[in-house]
């Protein structure tokens, strides 16, 4: 089982500051293609950001990107080709590993290449998330790696998540769902569900308890 901890806002400020800057700088490298604007979101946005103590995984930040293309000037692959290439041009600059490509997000990652007597163990990762807005619909770039393509698909609605925060923190309710995403990170055993999915879902589940 995992033992994941919350990390203090003076430990990730600091990091969320040269994240930023990164974002800033690939605005700047992609200009030609496209101009973007970014979102920091789920946990992090509410500084309830984790690491497992046990392991060597750190801990990361998520972001949504949302690009300003016209129609179909370029396809979802080349959009995400795009801003995987800036990012792991820019990142590198910055101390990070190449960028990685998986079904939903594109992920960078700092690395403490010092502690050679264990491993190599994982500062912390930023995964970011390319969407667009399609009337009051949001989609994001998925990856189907079965079939090698990549597509826009809806993104799973959030089910009025801001206003049931509100709900909760006026309730004093809160630290339950802190309580509950802690649990819910340590029981998880699928890769493919971030950060901000179990975020929601904790979200959801104490909301559910007590309205």
């Amino acid at each position: 089982m995992s033992h994941f901890e919350y990390v203090t806002k003076k430990e990730t400020a600091a990091v969320r500051e040269e994240i930023e800057e990164i974002i800033r700088e690939v605005q700047d490298e992609v200009r030609e293609h496209f101009t973007f604007s970014y979102q920091i979101i789920g946990s992090t946005k509410r500084n309830m950001i984790t690491r497992d103590a046990g392991s060597n995984t750190g801990f990361d930040f998520d972001y949504n990107i949302e690009p300003n293309v016209k129609g179909d000037v370029y396809s979802p692959k080349q959009i995400k080709e795009i801003l995987r290439k800036a990012f792991e041009k820019i990142g590198r600059e910055h101390g990070y590993t190449r960028c990685e490509d998986s079904t939903r997000v594109i992920t960078i990652k700092q690395y403490d290449n010092s502690i050679l007597l264990f491993g190599t163990r994982i500062f912390h990762s930023c995964d970011f998330a390319i969407l667009r807005r399609i009337g009051k619909k949001k989609e994001y770039i998925h990856y189907d790696k079965a079939r090698g393509i990549y597509l826009w698909e809806t993104q799973p609605e959030e089910y009025r998540l801001d206003e049931k925060v509100e709900y909760l923190k006026e309730n004093r309710l809160w630290q339950e769902v802190r309580d509950e995403y802690l649990e819910l990170k340590n029981s998880n055993r699928d890769r493919e569900k971030k950060s901000r999915m179990l975020y929601a879902e904790a979200v959801n589940n104490i909301y559910d308890q007590h309205k």
